[in-house]
């Protein structure tokens, strides 16, 4: 893993920032590693990192002659072995530059290259999941994969309040604006080209996901069409052989089923071991067990994990506080600190329900396979259910199911109308001009990975690095064969059939846990689908059970809101009517909906970046990979 920021622009422009470089890694660290400097011979780039030994990568910068690659994310080489991956991307990169680099990977990352044929490039994985943040500024372009690093070696300071209004409205971010000032996100399909004066511009990949929205999407690809996807899907996998330990976390779902299959066609039985958590009676256990074992892997029970007040350690990194000093008690218990913390780590771009959920348990050098993107595979209903029974083709219609993404838009009632005024412009704005390039039945699913898992998985990956998780199902062309085919097609889950069948047909008549094949896949009766689901135990769901964040609303509620009162002539006070905020934080304890708890959440991380409550905190790894 690594954190770093690399200059581009004039040579007096880079020898101007360049002293500046080390210093901002280090004010916004959040895992310690080895320190790295570069410069360009002719002074027109400059790199500076922090590096940690992963199991991925043994070496994130790579350096040719004149040119250089940097790189984070859990990157899977297409083509080549594992352990290549870096001359594998900087060969890519010379050759083609950030089209090439994306060609000649899958999985999650993000880069910047530079080569004299290229210049300097920046690229993303097609699902922004390793996401990288850049500004301008004095003839010089500022790339990092952390938003505060960026700004850090910038002029700009301060909050963007409309990016952080989002964040109040859905509990995530959209656009490309993110909550530092002046610092953007690079959208995913999308690359940054800096030319030797400093300035950049935006171009397209040209291995768009996205059909032509003037032809018909189609309700079947062929046979020759369905090999080639899974053909990709098992050669990203394949480049694991040989490399490290690796748990599967298996549930008795479709899209952990179809990351079993893949890994079961790449030959990993032998390295790969199964774990299911949850309680062993559990009928999504008898499901996960009798798959694993059908396809030959090992397969682990673990006790369901139970959240912990204690933010301090975990079993592969221990965080360490850098500055334990609290300026009201108030806000010094450990959730508070959570939550502190938290804001420091994601630069307060998720709402803390999600950013602060513990980490799985790891150890030494193990990596978690999980069936992440797997939604994107089957269908508009797959990002979003209010896409079931299909896509409205009307703009209108579009942007406002856009605006109530996942959830209702401002489910508190508490945005300033000028704030949802500029939302609801925007995104008709950003509808307008997507239906022009773009399939109406494809726009679920690229508003989803320009504006969601960047802006929200993409964080909670990259900043966590106790975590490694190896997404199996983050390949471009299996993307583009999920948009190809029309939202009913789609929503058939037609994707993991065809790419189970092809890969291990035995787990395909297994059942799933309180789901099933759709009729449509059922009646071609190649396959016995005669068994029932594991059936799904009805628990009832109170906040006694949920976790520690119902806690937090329950006993918080009044520092809550005089932590609101406080923000009130901040950026706080530019996105919310105070009032009607503070009202909500005191009925905080009687909540029962989730989405009012996450909205509440999402404010107090607001609240703090805007108060200067963020609290330092960095990891450091108990032991090496």
């Amino acid at each position: 893993m690594i954190h770093y920021v690399v200059i581009a622009g004039s040579p007096s422009a880079v020898g101007r920032a360049r002293p500046l470089l080390r210093s901002a890694l280090e004010a916004t660290a959040y895992f310690r590693g080895e320190p790295r400097e570069l410069v360009a011979p002719d002074g027109t780039w400059a790199l500076a990192a922090i590096e940690c030994a992963d199991p991925l990568a043994a070496h994130r910068i790579m350096v040719r002659d004149d040119a250089f690659v940097v790189f984070n994310g859990p990157a899977l080489a297409v083509g080549a072995p594992q352990s290549e991956i870096g001359s594998h991307l900087l060969a890519a990169f010379e050759t083609g530059g950030a089209d090439a680099v994306n060609a000649a990977a899958s999985g999650s990352f993000n880069l910047v290259g530079g080569a004299p044929r290229m210049g300097i490039e920046a690229t993303i994985d097609f699902a922004g999941i390793a996401p990288l943040y850049w500004t301008e500024v004095d003839e010089l372009t500022i790339i990092s994969n952390r938003a505060s690093t960026a700004q850090q070696v910038s002029h700009h300071r301060g909050l963007d309040p409309s990016a952080l209004a989002w964040l109040a409205s859905l509990n995530v971010l959209v656009g490309q604006n993110t909550p530092l000032a002046e610092v953007d996100r690079l959208v995913p399909g999308q690359y940054l080209h800096v030319d030797p004066t400093g300035a950049s511009h935006l171009g397209p990949l040209s291995s768009a996901l996205w059909h032509d929205p003037t032809e018909p999407l189609r309700t079947e690809l062929s046979p020759r069409e369905w090999d080639a996807v899974t053909d990709h899907l098992v050669t990203g996998a394949t480049s694991l052989l040989g490399g490290p330990d690796l748990v599967l976390l298996l549930s008795g779902g479709f899209d952990s089923r179809l990351c079993l299959a893949i890994a079961k066609a790449a030959g990993l039985a032998d390295s790969v071991v199964t774990v299911t958590r949850g309680m062993p009676d559990h009928p999504e256990m008898a499901g996960a067990v009798e798959a694993a074992e059908t396809a030959g892997f090992r397969h682990l029970h673990r006790p369901p994990v139970q959240p912990s007040s204690d933010t301090n350690t975990h079993s592969t990194y221990a965080a360490r506080v850098e500055n334990s000093d609290v300026d009201d008690a108030r806000f010094s218990s450990s959730l508070w600190r959570r939550l502190r913390q938290s804001t420091y780590r994601f630069d307060a771009t998720v709402c803390p329900w999600d950013g602060l959920t513990p980490l799985s348990p790891m150890r030494g050098s193990i990596v978690e396979i999980k069936g992440f993107l797997g939604e994107i595979l089957k269908g508009p209903r797959g990002v979003d259910g209010q896409f079931s029974k299909g896509v409205p083709a009307e703009a209108a219609a579009l942007a406002k199911s856009f605006l109530n993404s996942k959830q209702p838009n401002d489910p508190l009632g508490v945005v300033t109308h000028q704030r949802f005024e500029y939302q609801r412009s925007w995104m008709e704005a950003w509808v307008d001009d997507a239906l022009r390039h773009t399939h109406p039945d494809n726009l679920p699913l690229r508003f989803y990975l320009e504006h969601r898992t960047g802006n929200w998985s993409g964080p909670m990956q990259q900043f966590a690095p106790g975590r490694v998780t190896v997404n199996l199902l983050s390949s471009p062309p299996a993307a583009r064969a999920a948009a190809a085919l029309t939202a009913e097609a789609a929503n058939s889950r037609r994707f993991h059939y065809e790419v189970i069948r092809r890969t291990a047909p035995e787990l395909v008549s297994i059942p799933f846990f309180d789901d099933r094949w759709p009729d449509e896949i059922v009646t071609e009766g190649e396959f016995d689908f005669s068994r029932e689901p594991f059936p799904a135990p009805k628990v009832a769901i109170t906040q006694a059970i949920r976790s520690w964040q119902w806690e937090f609303l329950a006993t918080e509620s009044e520092a809550i809101d005089r932590l609101f009162a406080e923000g009130a002539d901040t950026v706080l006070g530019d996105i919310y009517r105070i009032d009607d905020l503070r009202a909500a934080a005191r009925r905080a304890p009687e909540m029962k909906r989730a989405v009012e708890a996450k909205a509440i959440l999402s404010a107090v991380a607001i609240a703090l970046a805007a108060t200067g409550r963020a609290e330092p905190v960095c990891d450091e790894p108990l032991s090496p990979f």
